[in-house]
């Protein structure tokens, strides 16, 4: 979940659906928006919550792979929102 510790949320069960709607720049960078929605359940300390991820990032096609950069804040259902919450996610894909 996109703007979270990561490691940091456990369930029992959980569903999640994340979004990202790209701008192409070029061929090879792309813009995108974060929208995360997660609903998690833990039975184990009977712990129902609501998590919600916002933010932005942006991909780029090298020749070793996809590079996205997030920067993303994660926020619990009954939280305050916290700019210094804010997370930045970075990922390297590669196909081999």
């Amino acid at each position: 979940m996109r703007g979270f510790t990561e490691n940091s949320l456990t369930a029992t069960k959980y569903a999640v659906l994340n979004t990202e709607y790209r701008y192409l720049l070029s061929n090879t960078i792309y813009a995108h928006s974060v929208i995360d929605f997660a609903s998690l359940e833990n039975k184990i300390n009977s712990q129902n919550e609501s998590l919600y991820g916002f933010g932005l990032g942006f991909g780029i096609l090298t020749k070793a792979g996809l590079l996205k950069f997030n920067f993303a804040n994660g926020k619990v259902e009954n939280q305050q929102f916290k700019f210094s919450n804010s997370k930045i996610h970075l990922s390297l894909t590669a196909l081999f």
